[in-house]
């Protein structure tokens, strides 16, 4: 299901990109891992404080998510 505010998993994925200067966002990074370039998350097995399913990222996708960010001089203007 599309969604522009990202889980708490892919939001790692969200952060460690901006610090290493690239753009990505809830829908690119769906979008990368729908067609396969980004591991899925693994499912946790159980819920979560707020009763949702939990999940934890794949360990190589720290470094992955780098490769499959936007370029910074390919990146929209928001200003």
């Amino acid at each position: 299901m599309p969604t522009d505010t990202p889980s708490p998993t892919d939001q790692l994925l969200i952060d460690r990109a901006f610090r290493h200067g690239f753009t990505m966002s809830a829908k690119l990074l769906e979008v990368r891992t729908s067609r396969q370039l980004l591991p899925s998350n693994i499912s946790g097995g159980g819920l979560g404080r707020c009763q949702g399913s939990t999940s934890r990222l794949a360990p190589e996708s720290f470094d992955l998510v780098l490769g499959a960010c936007i370029p910074p001089e390919r990146a929209p203007d928001v200003h």
